[in-house]
């Protein structure tokens, strides 16, 4: 699954956790600077990850998600 693919697959999971979906997301999108993002929006945003891309992230992984870039490099590296 190539880079773009990923992006667009995250950038819907955080749309619909925050129930905007005009939400735009880019590779820098901080999840700390989104605002209503708090930690149960997190927990959803791993689930929904672990799902989409049926993979079981560990827990070095989940403490490294600061970005939309780095959820991307994540998968993607998990996908191989």
């Amino acid at each position: 699954m190539r880079e773009e693919e990923i992006l667009r697959a995250v950038a819907e999971i955080m749309a619909r956790l925050l129930e905007r979906p005009d939400f735009s997301v880019t590779m820098q999108t901080k999840i700390s600077s989104i605002a209503g993002w708090d930690s149960m929006r997190q927990v959803m945003f791993v689930l929904a990850i672990e799902e989409k891309f049926a993979i079981r992230l560990r827990n070095p992984e989940i403490g490294q998600l600061h970005s939309a870039g780095d959820a991307v490099r994540i998968i993607g590296a998990r996908l191989g």
